[in-house]
Parts: C-alpha cells; structure tokens; sequence
C-alpha cells in the first residue's frame, strides 16, 4: 500500500515537473525547426507520455538519477563542447589532427555513456 502510494506521489512529481523540463527543450526546437501546430501538438504529448512513462516504471529515484547521469551529462558536459570547438576549427582540414582527436574522443565518451547504461539496465532486469 504504501509503495503504491510512494509511486503515484513520484507520477504526481514527475508530470508536475515535466512543463519546467519539456517546454523550454521544445521551444529550442521550435527555433531551429519550422513548425505547424499539429507538429508542435504531437512533440508536446509525445514528450509528456514519455516523462509519465518514466515515472511509472523507473522504480526510484536513484535508478531515475543512474538514466539522467549516463546519458546527459556526457553529452552535456563534453559532447557539446566538443561540438562547439568543431565549429571553432572551420579552417582546418577534414582529416587535421585535432578534428581526428575530437571525434575519436565523441566516440569513446558515447561508447563509455552505453557501457554505463547496458552495466545499468543488466543488473536491474
């Protein structure tokens, strides 16, 4: 009884917070992406179904935080800045050193990022 309880309270939480997350991640896109109504309906319920289905099915808060950690944080942390370095370096050459550098470290740091989330989810299931 009180688990269940424990589990609509973070359902509860998590749609509550879900606008403070999804709007401002929507609006970005939007800039980028010309779209219609109908588009932007669709994205809208598409990322609050899934915020709802996280918060039905991860089963605490420190499985929620191992999810968020072995995806964002890399990609946050040293994927975009990498990202933005690569837009620094126009000039160099295609096949220059640091460009070879930057994508042989993108690719170790998605490789490590899967490696954390697989070592994740087969010892949970």
């Amino acid at each position: 009884m009180l688990l269940s309880i424990g589990h609509y309270c973070l359902l509860i939480s998590v749609i509550s917070a879900a606008p403070i997350v999804v709007l401002p991640a929507k609006e970005a896109v939007t800039e980028m992406l010309p779209w219609t109504w109908e588009h932007n309906l669709k994205v809208t319920f598409g990322l609050v179904s899934l915020c709802y289905l996280l918060a039905v099915f991860i089963p605490n808060i420190g499985s929620a935080m191992t999810i968020a950690g072995s995806t964002t944080n890399p990609a946050l942390g040293f994927l975009v800045p990498m990202i933005f370095y690569w837009k620094i370096i126009k000039k160099e050459p295609s096949f220059s050193w640091k460009r070879i550098r930057i994508l042989l470290t993108c690719a170790f740091i998605i490789a490590v990022s899967f490696m954390s989330l697989y070592n994740f989810i087969s010892k949970s299931g």
